[in-house]
């Protein structure tokens, strides 16, 4: 095999190797960024009459979806925010924490 062909394909295997990196990136990414909001969207609704009833399960769902795709930090303060009780400082702080987690965690992710 010459020079030149080896090169060829050595150059198609790393582009190959940084196109994979980059989609991964990109849905982790994505799959982060939904959970997130979806958490955020779940505390902004947990107030709302009309959905009393399943209010904790729709929040319970974003938590669990957000431990399964963020970070360890991430994951670490969500245990402790289940643990705390609502309307609480500690619950206030933890909350406070975990959105500065959040927010480093997307912006670790490489594009």
């Amino acid at each position: 095999m010459s020079a030149v062909g080896f090169g060829a394909i050595l150059t198609a295997v790393i582009q190959w190797a940084l196109s994979s990196r980059s989609i991964s990136n990109t849905r982790l990414f994505e799959a982060r960024l939904d959970a997130y909001v979806g958490l955020l969207a779940s505390w902004r609704d947990q107030e709302s009459i009309l959905n009393e009833e399943q209010n904790p399960l729709i929040v319970g769902h974003w938590v669990e979806r957000s431990q399964l795709v963020g970070s360890k930090e991430v994951f670490e303060l969500l245990e402790m925010w289940i643990e705390t009780d609502p309307q609480t400082q500690s619950r206030i702080d933890i909350t406070k924490r975990l959105k500065i987690a959040m927010r480093n965690d997307l912006k670790s992710i490489k594009l």
